[in-house]
């Protein structure tokens, strides 16, 4: 009403209607009234459009001015904050024009420092195209030479047989893009660009490209080029017969040449499931200025604040440790070179002295005679003036400059103190989890080794030293002993030691029994230490001391089976564990003949599955409470070849779930390596998972991805669940699938000894006896109450090198695939 009729009067409308309102032929709003609590309207228009009031309209609005201190104020409060706000804004403004500014020097300055540093971090990693000539080499069982130096620019550098270049099959399907670049350090002052910008090769099938380096300047430059093979893995493919990297080229001023790189793609490039999709490889090469000072500081700077890029963990894990084999035949490869290359100088300086120790004799019999002759009296000043400053040279020649890098650069993969230690511990393990004698560990005859590995196998006395060394800092005097003795024995038996002697092992031995509480052996073995070294201040003072002990305790000599038995289970020693042990040993087995007898073997499609009507799979009953079924022949070699070789680069030591603190950790009580797999990262994975859903019935779209093990020394992982108890109601929260509702365990390889998989609480024991095959139980009762019947453990390895892969399939999706029931088991 009040709209209509402010668009037919220009005038104040009653005030009924609009009160205290002007109309500009338009709407009225409400605006709180200043001298009343009730609303007021005012049109949009005036407040848009400011106006000078009607004189009639300022009787209305009386006691305005009384509050206009107030609003004064108000003003004056926003007015500052809104200087404030225009202050940050401005000082921001002028701190983002300082940075764009500076923004260039800065990243000039950032990559004259850097630029050289991750050269060299590429040249130093296991995935550099440098390394990857060594896993070529490696491959066809060569070793590593590297070509001869030129040192011309544009000269260039054989890295490769020949033979294998002439013998090797093209893969004509397989099309693969090589694209080039080229960078050059900050300092360096050439013209440096690749001549072409791609090539199409195919595995096996050699390819010629060039670059072209132009020095600009008026003076020589030398240069040293490094480079990369972006992907980094498939840098080990990627071989180079000629190149000019790592060697000084010299450009005299305004000299430019071609620098030929002749390269082939080796066939397995096709056969690695890493590389299915890779389709297109970088080739990039980067000139540094070869200043000697410069370079020097550059690579300690790399050295120092480069991350290590060595495995950690190394022990937790064979398949890493294989690794280990061909670095140290590199380095053995390349002591033998030095100890030839020493020899040959040698022999060089053997026949010197002898020409000359023959000429001398002559000479010196007759000097007047010998020298009177004039080509002696020339051929004696060239000798010392020349011969003798080559033969300077020859002795001062250091023929162990190509040694030291090599092991310069192979340190980097050397294990740690950490990765010795581990070692250490976990033949300790193997010996207490297999009731093994010192002894037989010693000397390899370990039960199932291969004969022809067991000559090699055997510890020295420095090795028994070693692991007792470690248990004796570990505080474990129990083994400090068992190890001590045995590097005493076989030393009493005529062992050559290395720098351990009797007086070590004993100082050592003495301590640890002590610590047991074995005084008169502590005694005994004080006196022959001191037999041996009569001077030992150590040994002194504890011969004094364990003589007062005895005294005050009336030499009363205690039994040493007791101490040894009291020492051998600590009291904190569970039950479990001893029922862990047994249960890797074959022993403490709970399945009755009558509950035996119920176990069978069969043909299984689940229900008729498409897939499996025809050829149905092979399922062996396990175990009948809870039910533990294994799947033969789920893999074939090939597939599982595929799987550990995705897995191989990813390995890292696998961790627990800390309960005091939610994080992930690593605890000696698992000792592997892991890895996770995707569906989507290759089809063999992906096939895995639909396999694993066809047999199972259950929906492994909310399982978690596909996790791939490989146990290191005595790599084991002792009793633990797999479902996320009551008191860990956050374990898989982040995930939102729920539980763990079942576990498929499928074994990749075939250990020769150890490594079983058993339920401490059942008694059950499933061993990795089939390659290939799954074992599958549910970790959920039909409640959905967790199942601890379940508790399981992985046996240390005694022999062989164990893979497995683990899927946990959660409870999410399952709804109507296993049905929910009130009763725990149905």
């Amino acid at each position: 009403m009040c709209t209509m009729l402010a668009g037919l009067l220009p005038h104040r409308l009653p005030h009924q209607c609009c009160s205290y309102s002007r109309m500009l032929f338009t709407r009225c709003v409400p605006l709180p009234r200043l001298d009343a609590p009730r609303t007021r309207l005012h049109s949009q228009a005036e407040i848009l459009t400011p106006r000078r009031f009607p004189a009639h309209f300022h009787s209305q609005v009386r006691g305005v001015k009384s509050r206009n201190g107030k609003f004064k104020g108000q003003e004056e409060e926003w007015k500052a904050r809104n200087k404030t706000v225009l202050t940050y804004i401005a000082a921001a403004g002028v701190g983002m024009i300082g940075l764009s500014y500076a923004a260039v020097p800065l990243y000039r300055l950032y990559c004259q420092h850097m630029i050289y540093a991750y050269s060299l971090f590429y040249l130093l990693s296991p995935f550099s195209s440098f390394s990857a000539q060594l896993a070529i080499s490696r491959r066809r069982g060569d070793p590593y030479k590297p070509g001869p130096a030129q040192g011309l620019g544009g000269m260039a550098v054989a890295g490769h047989d020949a033979d294998q270049v002439e013998t090797m099959k093209p893969v004509p399907e397989r099309v693969i893009k090589i694209t080039f670049n080229a960078d050059r350090h900050a300092s360096m002052q050439w013209n440096f660009r690749p001549q072409q910008t791609e090539v199409f090769v195919v595995p096996g099938e050699t390819a010629l490209a060039f670059y072209r380096a132009k020095n600009p300047t008026d003076k020589p430059i030398t240069g040293i080029s490094t480079y990369n093979v972006v992907p980094f893995e498939a840098g080990q493919y990627f071989n180079k017969i000629q190149c000019f990297c790592f060697e000084e080229q010299r450009l005299n001023p305004h000299e430019e040449v071609d620098m030929p790189v002749f390269f082939y793609i080796d066939p397995e490039f096709d056969e690695d499931p890493r590389m299915a999709r890779v389709d297109t490889i970088t080739l990039s090469y980067t000139f540094f200025e070869a200043k000697e000072d410069l370079m020097a500081i550059e690579f300690l700077l790399v050295i120092v604040f480069t991350p290590s890029l060595a495995h950690s963990d190394v022990f937790a894990s064979i398949g890493h440790m294989t690794d280990l084999l061909f670095t140290e035949r590199d380095l053995v490869t390349s002591l033998k070179d030095y100890i030839r290359a020493e020899e040959n100088k040698l022999a060089q300086i053997k026949q010197w002295a002898d020409k000359l120790d023959l000429l001398s004799t002559a000479a010196t019999s007759d000097p007047d005679g010998f020298l009177g002759h004039p080509v002696n009296a020339f051929k004696l000043i060239r000798r010392l003036n020349t011969e003798w400053s080559e033969l300077e040279h020859l002795v001062l020649t250091d023929t162990a400059d190509a040694f030291l890098s090599n092991l310069t650069i192979q340190r980097q993969h050397f294990p740690s103190d950490e990765d010795q230690s581990g070692a250490a511990k976990a033949l300790t393990r193997l010996l207490d989890t297999y009731q093994l004698d010192t002894d037989a560990i010693s000397t390899g005859k370990i039960l199932g080794s291969s004969s022809a590995y067991t000559s090699q196998s055997v510890l020295t006395v420095d090795d028994c030293f070693e692991l007792g060394r470690v248990a004796y800092s570990e505080g474990d005097y129990y083994h400090t002993e068992l190890w001590m003795l045995q590097a005493l024995r076989q030393l009493e038996k005529g062992e050559t030691p290395g720098v351990v002697d009797a007086v070590m092992i004993l100082d050592h031995l003495s301590y640890s029994v002590y610590q047991q509480g074995e005084l008169e052996r502590a005694l005994d073995f004080t006196k022959k230490l001191l037999e041996l070294d009569s001077t030992h201040q150590r040994a002194t003072g504890n011969r004094k001391y364990f003589e007062y002990q005895l005294a005050k305790q009336n030499k009363v000599a205690q039994s040493e089976q007791g101490g040894r038995e009291e020492n051998h289970q600590p009291n904190d020693y569970r039950s479990e564990r001893k029922k862990y042990e047994q249960l890797c040993r074959g022993e403490g087995l709970k399945m009755t003949a009558w509950r035996q007898s119920r176990l069978f073997c069969r043909y299984y499609d689940n229900g008729r599955h498409p897939k499996y009507v025809i050829g149905p799979v092979k399922q062996e009953d396990e175990w009948d409470r809870p039910h533990i079924v294994r799947y033969h022949d789920i893999l074939s070699n090939r597939e599982m070849e595929t799987v550990k070789e995705l897995a191989k680069p990813r390995l890292r030591r696998a961790t627990v779930h800390d309960p005091q603190t939610g994080q992930l950790t690593t605890a000696p009580y698992r000792v592997s390596k892991s890895a996770w797999l995707g569906a989507f990262e290759h089809p063999v994975v992906d096939r895995i998972n639909q396999r694993i859903e066809d047999i199972t019935g259950l929906d492994v779209s909310t399982a978690e991805d596909l996790q791939v093990a490989n146990y290191g020394v005595g790599g084991q992982y002792e009793p633990h669940y797999d479902f996320g108890r009551k008191d860990e109601p956050d374990a898989f929260k982040e995930l939102g699938t729920g539980n763990r509702i079942a576990t498929w365990l499928l074994y990749m390889s075939e250990v020769q000894a150890g490594g079983a998989t058993v339920f401490t609480d059942i008694g059950a024991s499933v061993s990795p006896k089939k390659q290939g095959s799954a074992v599958f139980w549910y970790n959920l009762h039909p409640s959905g109450d967790g199942d601890y019947r379940t508790r399981h453990a992985a046996c240390p390895v005694l022999l062989g090198n164990k893979w497995v892969s683990n899927k946990w399939i959660h409870e999410r999706g399952q709804e109507f695939r296993r049905r929910c029931d009130l009763q725990e088991d149905v």
